[in-house]
């Protein structure tokens, strides 16, 4: 652990402001989890909670079935990072364009959209986004194929019961 040189006190209410500086850094914004710990030296820690976490096997999971099934790629985008199966679209990094499109909270199809920042190709881009209490967690991506009612059917599904699950 290192040290930032940054004091700051509690308000009467108990509310700690965290520095700008520290939240640009770790990506902090309004709305997001911040969980506690408490090292065996009494010290405590903060971290940014990752609600996606607890449920990257169970994502994963769903891509490939739904892979297996349609016979199309799937991705998903939450907590800044990208999960895909696809051999063509693993290991790469989300359009910035295509990062502030897709954190909608409906689902939206965006044509002529870059999908990867290594990549100029302009593709129509259908999201799914998952939704927890009112805040967008992440969105399952259809880039170029129009998806189908059952396409729509299964991903619409699952993104109710991950929130469902993750919201317990």
């Amino acid at each position: 652990m290192k040290a930032t040189g940054i004091v700051r006190r509690l308000d009467d209410l108990g509310r700690l402001v965290i520095p700008k500086e520290i939240r640009k850094i770790y990506r902090l914004k309004e709305g997001d989890s911040i969980e506690f710990f408490v090292s065996d030296n009494n010290e405590i820690i903060i971290r940014k909670y990752e609600h996606l976490n607890e449920n990257t096997h169970q994502i994963q999971g769903m891509i490939e079935i739904f892979q297996d099934l349609f016979k199309i790629p799937l991705l998903f985008y939450g907590d800044d990072q990208l999960t895909a199966i696809h051999e063509n679209m693993t290991g790469k990094q989300l359009s910035e364009e295509c990062q502030n499109r897709i954190k909608t909270y409906h689902e939206e199809t965006f044509n002529n959209l870059r999908l990867f920042f290594e990549d100029d190709t302009l593709l129509s881009i259908t999201v799914f986004p998952l939704v927890l209490d009112s805040h967008w967690v992440g969105s399952f991506l259809i880039p170029e194929a129009a998806p189908s009612d059952s396409m729509r059917s299964v991903l619409n599904s699952y993104t109710r019961l991950l929130a469902r699950q993750m919201s317990e």
